[in-house]
């Protein structure tokens, strides 16, 4: 073999050396794309099995809460009315003092002062109880 030929054999040798060290290393960036591709496919079959709520799913659940605060906020008031009104004026109900309707009033729910947190109340009330004897 002439000096040549061991040359170009020697080149050959280390380009295939550089050309299996890239391979090499192509193939262990392969292996973690591989590996980070399961991952986003499990990931992505769990999301689908167990679905976030939409929007409007969401927005349903909101309004059903308000409407509950709501509803839990007329049982307080109401329970407040008929129990401190007859304290307050001396009076005493003999059937008992009967709110037959409750409101919030239309101002502004804090009138601006913070430190302010009960709403105003319209109390709508028959007085028959006070008009009989018993």
């Amino acid at each position: 073999m002439s000096e040549d030929q061991k040359s170009q054999l020697t080149d050959i040798t280390r380009a295939t050396a550089s050309i299996e060290g890239k391979l090499s290393e192509v193939l262990g960036r392969l292996s973690d794309v591989e590996g980070w591709l399961n991952f986003l496919e499990d990931a992505a079959a769990e999301v689908k099995a167990n679905p976030a709520a939409t929007a409007a799913e969401v927005e349903s659940l909101r309004r059903r809460l308000d409407e509950m605060e709501d509803r839990s906020l007329r049982k307080d008031a109401l329970a407040f009315i008929t129990e401190t009104v007859p304290a307050l004026l001396g009076l005493d109900f003999p059937r008992g003092f009967q709110v037959e309707r409750a409101h919030r009033s239309l101002g502004p729910r804090k009138l601006n002062r913070p430190d302010l947190t009960h709403e105003p109340v319209l109390v709508w009330k028959h007085f028959d109880d006070l008009a009989q004897d018993p």
